[in-house]
């Protein structure tokens, strides 16, 4: 059973017990000799608590399912300051009694347990703090006893709905992923099956470590085992994965209809992604969301300090002091560079504004886990030629399993591209200022745009169709642009690469790289659909290949994954700035031409543009080519490099056949704005593959182009509209989806 349960997405906190003692690092100002402990009764169990402090009623609920009220303790004392607090274990957990079976370890049994404590101590209305899985058991109540909610705080709650709780699931499994074999070997233990206090505490320092921004905050919680309270925390869990988290539910709708001033609070990084904690406070109509920077779940051990000004300032109606807390909380300063880095950044940044430059505070933008370090470097002593701050940007490994190799092409592309495009005199595309770099740190010194990343992702999750469009044009004339500048200058660019990264690819090694890899994954996704690709099908896709990367009459330097979020935009002051080249490449222009074709086919934010559309902004970027690519005022030669383009990102699409050939997938969603209609829980992978399908036959027929390859196209339609009855096309992005 331990086995199910640890190695399930349904796990938020499974077992985790902790013993209430204050180490050297923890301050906690109640006397817990004022705590007083009683049980409550609720049906078959008994339930019991601690109550602690004076004031207003705030009964906080513990995470699990399966845990006890000690894993928040003693840190959450620290509530009692102010508040007559009551912590509670859930029935079958820790010290609460009660049945354990499918009949009474049920949502609606737990939702009559809190109301049960809350009649025992003659509350006419309570506050709740859930946190985690206790931050769901939190909505649930709330929705069934509004009338006796006065404030819900949501503290890196478990999802609202089925569909984004799997998106937990996915990036469980990633973060798990390197432990694998280490945990398998805990799992074939003795002692795991029989709960052995040393080798679940063991078990659970690996897991925790992967929730917390800080691997070592994970060690404030003070992970205390018992056999018994394992055993019966593990089956509780079980239940509720048989009666909850294995079915399809969503609260959003109900959520909607709340009235209490609700606060929700999350970790930046999280395993439970922020953008479900987003969606939540965007179902309940009165609440504030805060993302707390630099914090894990368990935000109450990783910053308490900003944690508990942030519920106590809620707590008690302070606007002014919540606002104040945001504010130095999303701009908390810190220095995760070495000295080393830092005297490089000064040198590098003097000897560019030919004068002495002094770094002043430094602030850290990136979340955990991103490929890339973020910081926003402030200078102490600006002027007119010296910018306030300035963007660090340090290529990290994406994964684990990157090596050197993969990480310095990352580096080179991106500092390539950027003091490449920087160098040309003509009409090139904004992009930041590029101030220097380190090759031996691997970063590079570019223009801040500013505080707020105001990108294409705003407009097109948004519900202002005109405001939409206009952004979608400005896009593509300048995508034009980029194109129409490097037009016949791509040694120039090569040059620079080799200077940065002398070991890499060149178009040559990319066309090898792309045949050797891609060809034998094409007929693999082809054979799962008991499909062989003939001589003239396969003579097609080597042309396909051959056409975007071998130079030619539309080779120009391609952006290579120019997703919304990877524009910045700026509607207000009609700026628009293309960003992070990383994948950045000598190709075919019209592998970047074709994004709204093809769905914007590298992209999380990935959604259809209406078809009157696309043809004009097309026509709008084919004019900015025109102005230096020959090829482009040919009807013939234009038809034939875009249908290629567009079949390159349909064969890039078939690669994710085996993936979800038997069971739907979901990409994270990276941020979007408050007001944003994107939907992270539809983000579906199977869409994507039908979408490129449709619009690589239709463009191919229109245009009379690779015919075998179409009649391919149909054939793999045809087969997974009848394997995925379900799935449909992409949908409009939210911006056109009510015209």
């Amino acid at each position: 059973m331990f086995n199910k349960i640890i190695l399930s997405s349904a796990l938020l906190i499974t077992s985790l017990y902790a013993v209430p003692h204050a180490t050297a690092s923890t301050t906690v100002s109640t006397n817990q000799e004022n705590i007083r402990e009683t049980f409550v009764s609720s049906g078959d169990a008994k339930l019991f608590c601690r109550v602690a402090g004076k004031g207003n009623p705030l009964i906080v609920i513990h995470g699990g399912p399966g845990l006890t009220q000690d894993y928040l303790l003693p840190q959450m004392y620290r509530l009692a300051e102010n508040n007559l607090v009551i912590f509670y274990d859930q029935r079958g957990c820790g010290k609460s009694t009660g049945d354990i079976n499918q009949e009474t370890i049920t949502i609606d049994k737990f939702v009559d347990d809190l109301e049960a404590i809350r009649q025992s101590f003659n509350f006419d209305k309570i506050s709740i703090l859930g946190h985690s899985w206790g931050g769901f058991l939190a909505m649930n109540y709330s929705i069934a006893h509004p009338e006796h909610l006065e404030k819900l705080i949501l503290s890196n709650s478990m999802p609202a709905s089925s569909e984004e709780y799997a998106l937990f699931g996915h990036e469980w499994t990633r973060r798990m992923r390197p432990y694998e074999d280490e945990l398998a070997k805990i799992h074939s233990t003795v002692g795991f099956h029989n709960g052995d206090p040393d080798v679940m505490e063991h078990l659970y320092r690996i897991i925790f470590r992967t929730y917390c921004y800080i691997p070592e905050k994970a060690d404030l919680l003070s992970l205390c085992m018992t056999p018994v309270a394992s055993v019966n925390g593990a089956k509780v869990n079980e239940n509720f994965r048989q009666n909850v988290f294995e079915k399809s539910f969503n609260l959003h709708g109900s959520l909607k209809s709340l009235k209490a001033t609700t606060l929700v609070l999350h970790g930046d990084a999280d395993p439970i992604p922020p953008s479900t904690a987003q969606n939540t406070h965007k179902s309940i109509p009165n609440s504030k969301y805060f993302l707390m920077k630099n914090c894990g779940h368990f935000p109450y051990v990783e910053d308490p300090n900003t944690y508990f000004k942030y519920i106590n300032a809620f707590l008690s109606e302070n606007e002014v002091a919540l606002n104040e807390i945001e504010t130095v909380d999303r701009e908390k300063a810190v220095s995760p560079v070495s000295s080393i880095v830092l005297k490089e950044v000064v040198d590098i940044l003097s000897n560019h504004f030919n004068t002495q430059v002094q770094v002043g505070s430094i602030i850290q933008l990136s979340e955990k886990e991103r490929r890339n370090l973020i910081l926003r470097i402030n200078i102490q002593n600006p002027s007119a030629g010296v910018p306030k701050s300035i963007i660090l940007k340090q290529t990290l490994p994406q994964k684990l399993s990157d090596d050197s190799n993969k990480i310095s092409d990352r580096f080179a592309r991106d500092w390539t591209g950027l003091e490449f495009l920087s160098m040309l005199k003509t009409d090139a595309p904004p992009v930041p200022k590029f101030y220097g770099g380190s090759l031996e740190h691997k970063f590079i010194l570019i223009e801040d745009l500013g505080k707020n990343h105001i990108s294409l992702v705003d407009s097109l999750t948004g519900d202002n169709a005109n405001e939409a469009e206009i952004a979608l044009l400005r896009f593509m004339i300048d995508l034009g642009k980029l194109h129409a500048s490097s037009y016949g200058k791509t040694e120039d660019y090569f040059k620079i690469l080799r200077k940065v990264n002398t070991t890499a690819e060149s178009w040559q090694d990319d066309l090898q790289k792309t045949i050797e890899k891609d060809l034998p994954a094409l007929k693999l996704s082809l054979k799962s659909l008991n499909m062989e690709p003939p001589e003239d099908v396969l003579s097609e896709i080597h042309s396909v290949f051959k056409s975007n990367l071998v130079p030619g009459p539309f080779t120009t330097l391609i952006h290579g994954d120019i997703c919304p979020d990877n524009v910045f935009y700026n509607r207000e002051k009609k700026e628009l700035y293309l960003i992070d080249f990383e994948w950045s490449f000598v190709k075919n222009a019209l592998l970047d031409g074709t994004y709204l074709r093809m769905s914007f086919p590298t992209c999380w934010c990935a959604k259809a543009v209406p078809d009157r559309l696309i043809s004009t902004l097309e026509s709008s970027y084919r004019e900015q080519l025109k102005k230096t690519i020959p090829a482009a005022r040919s009807e013939e030669e234009y038809r034939d490099a875009y249908v290629n383009a567009c079949a390159f990102w349909m064969l890039k699409s078939l690669l994710l056949i085996e993936v979800v050939l038997e069971k739907e997938d979901m990409w994270s969603s990276g941020p979007t704005p408050p007001e944003s209609l994107w939907k992270p829980e539809d983000n579906r992978v199977r869409p994507r593959i039908l979408s490129r399908l449709i619009s690589f036959i239709e463009i191919s027929k229109a245009y009379e182009k690779l015919p075998h390859l179409s009649s391919m196209a149909e054939e793999v339609l045809k087969k997974l509209k009848i394997r995925w009855p379900e799935a449909k096309p992409l949908e409009l992005y939210p911006a056109f989806s009510k015209n």
